[in-house]
């Protein structure tokens, strides 16, 4: 992820994905994965599209959690966003 944690201003949005990746690099694949900001005030994502839009000035982590396979979607460190004034 690039950058990998932004620094944005309220009403900025935009979009992460994942891919991962084994057996040194040869294998890939595209999970399904959703998006989960700690703090709610400062960042919305859309659970729709997983469009993340700063909401209001501060900083907070971005949960990934993926599903690997059947099970529950695991969480992993997504990134830390921080929204600062214009």
């Amino acid at each position: 992820m690039r950058p990998v944690n932004p620094v944005v201003h309220p009403g900025d949005s935009f979009y992460r994905s994942i891919q991962l990746q084994s057996c040194g690099g040869r294998k890939r694949w595209n999970p399904a994965t959703f998006w989960r900001a700690v703090d709610t005030l400062v960042l919305h994502v859309d659970s729709a599209t997983d469009r993340i839009t700063a909401r209001a000035v501060g900083k907070t982590d971005v949960v990934a959690y993926v599903r690997l396979g059947n099970g529950d979607p695991t969480p992993f460190p997504g990134l830390v966003v921080t929204v600062v004034s214009r």
